[in-house]
């Protein structure tokens, strides 16, 4: 998780802390390190970028000397000179325009009539006209970069998905793809497991303004008494058990593919299923990193230029909540357990805060996650999947729409399942790889 530094990156007042805070130095922290270092199944790898999961310090995507934050406009926009470059703002892409199969544009409009008429790189006007509803048109390809939310909408709104959506909103099926808008998934965040403390500390800054320390685990790790059964159980359920009803068959063979590499995910001590960005005491908020249950997004038949229908159907598995549920288990033990090097800063008279005494059982915690777990960290992913067509893939190897020609996709819409770890260093790797591909399709081969 990357936090923005905001005001505190301009703050002078603040720099003499920073020195002590970026190499993540502080009386809050130290003890956490030393007691992770030593705890059964964490291992400390030199990089854990490589496939060996435990305990690392992660960078931030911050400038490291004035803390400002590295996003799309410093590392991209500002600076940029170019006459083929327009970027409009307050503006939506309505469709992708097809002659045939053919994508020849996008039909875009602003979303207030001024919206075309400001300033920016290139011309503020497109074709030298006014606002309102128009088509720009693409001389060799349209990359369609939407994000996971909102790609498979403009796909579904341009004829590509499933029929039977798109015959229900009186949309001209250019290309029947069930894919379109399945899959989705994202990672989930636990809310904290906390405890009471029998000892003040230090603040937290350490966490928000120096490398992160991240402790990501598999399964075998989290529930070193449970993986194997969670595992056989999940490897026994029929694919379509906890999809979507009246799911095309595409779907459900694509996610059988998935449901036997995840089962074999689930055995492996380096398949992410938790991560926990690790402040200070007395908190532990871990992420479930691979979701077994699989979401939606579909146009809102009533309006469906308005925002897409977004069901993540999170815990529509059950076995979410089992693996949720071991994680708290496994910070339990790690903060108050017998062998627990951090059970002298807890008030064990008091104890656990939240989820509290009173959610001891699995059925107990999972009634509490029901009703406290966030389904998302904005990190949705896989509504149009690189995966075989017969698998509900909604685009190939060169990330080109089935189908038609003219049209891509590069974005986090594509993965077929999650990456365990945060999306975007992936989709800068896609964005470089897609380049690549993209520039060697322009490329006009003139004969001997």
């Amino acid at each position: 998780m990357t936090y923005n530094a905001g005001s505190y990156g301009t703050n002078t007042s603040k720099h003499s802390i920073f020195a002590t805070f970026s190499r993540g130095h502080t009386p809050a922290i130290i003890p956490i390190y030393q007691a992770l270092r030593g705890y059964p199944g964490v291992e400390i790898p030199i990089d854990h970028s490589v496939g060996t999961l435990g305990l690392a310090w992660t960078p931030r995507s911050m400038e490291p000397i004035s803390f400002n934050r590295s996003y799309s406009r410093s590392g991209h926009y500002d600076g940029l000179n170019r006459d083929n470059y327009h970027l409009l703002t307050a503006t939506r892409v309505e469709k992708v325009v097809f002659k045939g199969k053919t994508a020849e544009g996008v039909e875009i409009s602003p979303r207030w009539p001024e919206a075309h008429e400001g300033k920016g790189k290139g011309k503020g006007k497109i074709n030298g006209k006014g606002s309102g509803k128009r088509v720009i048109r693409a001389r060799k390809e349209i990359v369609l970069s939407a994000g996971a939310i909102h790609t498979p909408q403009i796909l579904q709104l341009s004829g590509i998905g499933p029929a039977s959506l798109l015959k229900q909103t009186k949309i001209p099926v250019i290309v029947d793809l069930p894919g379109v808008g399945a899959n989705l998934q994202d990672h989930a965040y636990q809310p904290a497991v906390q405890f009471n403390l029998n000892t003040t500390l230090p603040p937290i800054e350490a966490f928000l303004f120096g490398p992160g320390l991240n402790l990501m685990l598999g399964l075998p790790g989290i529930s070193p008494t449970r993986y194997q059964s969670l595992a056989a159980s999940y490897l026994s359920q029929s694919p379509s058990e906890f999809l979507p009803k009246h799911i095309h068959p595409t779907i459900i063979a694509g996610y059988a593919q998935q449901q036997r590499l995840y089962a074999a995910g689930m055995l492996d001590k380096n398949f992410a299923f938790s991560a926990t960005g690790v402040g200070a005491l007395p908190v532990a908020a871990p992420q479930l990193m691979h979701g077994l249950s699989r979401g939606t997004v579909t146009l809102n038949l009533s309006s469906p230029l308005s925002e897409p229908i977004v069901d993540y159907r999170f815990a529509s598995n059950p076995l979410d909540l089992d693996i949720v549920a071991e994680n708290i288990k496994f910070y339990r033990r790690f903060y108050t357990g017998p062998d627990s090097t951090l059970r002298q800063y807890v008030d064990l008279t008091l104890g656990e805060s939240q989820p509290g005494k009173g959610y001891q059982s699995d059925e107990g915690l999972k009634g509490w996650l029901r009703e406290n777990l966030v389904p998302s960290v904005y990190h949705p992913s896989g509504t149009a999947a690189k995966m075989a067509r017969e698998w509900g893939g909604v685009v190939n190897e060169g990330l080109e729409v089935y189908g038609v020609k003219g049209l891509s996709v590069v974005d986090t819409s594509i993965f077929p399942t999650i990456p365990g770890a945060a999306t975007s260093m992936t989709v800068y790797a896609v964005a470089e790889k897609a380049a690549d591909l993209i520039k060697a399709r322009a490329v006009v081969v003139v004969g001997l």
